[in-house]
């Protein structure tokens, strides 16, 4: 898989599985256009991870979050705030990296130069996180 290339070396890993009926070009397709908000708890979990930046930043920031909550939550608002697409194979697998202190309340999230990702060591209190999505057939 292609965050083996990003992130060969890991202290947490999850993964997840599902099985679609469908060709991987309408799941891929479905991938990039998915609101990950439409969701509940994924909605309330992550506005629960913006809510102390957005307290630090007062009122602005408690208003940008309410814009943001009523917003869909797409791959496009993830690069938005971050992350980037370090590499794609469209329609099987697509690969997404970020830079921060994810453990802090304001986690400081950094956007990543793609073609430097794996080589670049992460600025000292900073980690760095990738997220991939694989599409594989199924008999």
């Amino acid at each position: 898989m292609l965050i083996d290339q990003y992130m060969p070396h890991w202290e947490v890993r999850e993964r997840h599985q599902l099985r679609i009926r469908a060709s991987a070009k309408d799941v891929y397709a479905a991938l990039r256009t998915t609101d990950f908000g439409s969701q509940p708890v994924v909605r309330a979990l992550l506005g629960l991870r913006a809510m102390p930046a957005a307290v630090g930043a007062g009122r602005a920031g408690i208003r940008e979050l309410r814009i943001r909550a009523a917003q869909p939550i797409t791959l496009a608002s993830f690069e938005s705030s971050g992350f980037r697409i370090l590499e794609e194979r469209a329609p099987w697998e697509l690969v997404m990296g970020l830079e921060g202190s994810f453990w802090k309340p304001r986690s400081g999230l950094r956007p990543v130069d793609a073609a430097q990702f794996a080589m670049t060591p992460v600025p000292p209190g900073n980690a760095p996180g990738v997220w991939n999505f694989a599409v594989a057939p199924h008999d």
